[in-house]
């Protein structure tokens, strides 16, 4: 199964939505998550959906010129929305051959607000909270773990990195890691790591040859591929990061 990401930085802009068909066309994705749509209108969004080639979808609208979020998928795929998303998340239950596997996918963006940022942990330590099916979280965290993740620039905050360290720690998420290309958004001054993917253990232990790779295609896509696994004690995984 392949889960698709995406920080569109605008959909409406036809070069982004054309750059995105492409993607799903080359990779066939069973979910795509998208962040910064920037759609305000519910028409608008089922429009994108449609011209997606999707069954159904899942979105927020953005406030004014910033945010929005979209999550869409097949038929095949068996989707509960868990709960009410919002501008931070989108949270779903899969189940797998025939009811007898179940896991969690969240979609997440951090708040881009660095002031703010400690809501974004708060709300990741609700989410961890809620049950203990394996659990996979994709999206753009707007913060590094580390300050080997970012390249120039005014060093981040220890306080902030922490933060972010320590909301992980309590869900129980660990970072897949990359190869390749180190960041994931640029600009005049610096570049950052702030797209990754985490799991929990037992998503881990549920899943066999996972592969996560980052593309910068019109901006950065994280495609993460893998396959239910027949032992749950077993699990091999390999991760790759290009540019």
């Amino acid at each position: 199964m392949n889960l698709l990401f995406r920080n569109c930085r605008g959909i409406c802009n036809p070069s982004t939505r054309r750059a995105l068909k492409i993607l799903i066309s080359q990779h066939k994705p069973k979910l795509v998550f998208l962040i910064e749509t920037k759609i305000r209108d519910e028409d608008e969004f089922e429009r994108l959906r449609c011209n997606l080639g999707f069954d159904h979808a899942e979105g927020v609208m953005s406030a004014g010129l910033a945010g929005g979020l979209g999550l869409f998928w097949y038929d095949d795929m068996k989707v509960q929305i868990r709960q009410p998303s919002t501008a931070r998340f989108i949270d779903i239950v899969v189940e797998e051959g025939g009811g007898l596997m179940r896991w969690r996918f969240t979609g997440f963006y951090g708040n881009p607000e660095a002031a703010a940022r400690h809501e974004s942990w708060d709300i990741l330590r609700a989410l961890s909270d809620d049950d203990s099916l394996p659990w996979v979280v994709l999206g753009d965290f707007n913060e590094i773990l580390l300050a080997s993740e970012k390249l120039d620039g005014r060093p981040r905050s220890e306080n902030q990195m922490r933060g972010f360290r320590d909301a992980l720690g309590y869900a129980e998420l660990v970072d897949l890691g990359f190869h390749g290309c180190s960041y994931t958004w640029s600009d005049s001054e610096t570049k950052v790591r702030l797209d990754r993917v985490v799991a929990t253990a037992a998503w881990f232990g549920s899943f066999i040859y996972l592969r996560a790779s980052q593309t910068i295609f019109h901006s950065c896509s994280v495609l993460v591929q893998f396959l239910l696994s027949r032992s749950r004690n077993t699990i091999g995984f390999g991760l790759n990061h290009s540019g």
